[in-house]
């Protein structure tokens, strides 16, 4: 029998194994502070990580504001100020899908935290502490919050 070099894969295997060595270099190379290897990157893995995103979408509600684009836009944002030392293309693609899910679930905090009145202060109005109550509100109207005053003692 004789001896054969190592093999080559055919096709899109093969693409897919050249890609991934040279996703993998240049994450290595990011990872040492080359912005030029993050730049060379980014056209690379856009498109799948635009499929991971609109994937997360599909599980959320209906008329959701954010767009598969925008959920890339944002994931990539957190990457680049991650500053984690990649180890390789499966590495890079766990934490990108881990932030855009963590994305999704600071995007829905947000939006309950505004629907249930965040920001708002409930004052009571007793009148022994009434002209402490005045001084507060009149602050706070040239504040960005708003404030709620309640006639009950919580």
């Amino acid at each position: 029998m004789a001896t054969r070099g190592p093999r080559r894969p055919r096709g899109r295997a093969g693409a897919l194994t050249e890609n991934g060595s040279k996703l993998t270099h240049l994450l290595r190379a990011w990872s040492s502070g080359d912005a030029g290897a993050r730049d060379e990157l980014v056209p690379l893995v856009y498109e799948q990580l635009r499929r991971h995103a609109a994937r997360y979408l599909r599980n959320e509600a209906p008329g959701h504001s954010l767009t598969p684009t925008a959920l890339v836009h944002e994931a990539f944002l957190r990457l680049v100020d991650a500053g984690v030392t990649w180890k390789d293309r499966a590495h890079f693609f766990g934490i990108a899908s881990r932030l855009m899910r963590q994305i999704l679930v600071d995007h829905a905090r947000t939006r309950r935290a505004q629907k249930r009145g965040h920001g708002w202060c409930r004052l009571s109005l007793h009148e022994d502490r009434l002209p402490a109550v005045l001084s507060i509100a009149t602050s706070a109207a040239n504040s960005p919050h708003n404030v709620a005053l309640s006639g009950s003692g919580q």
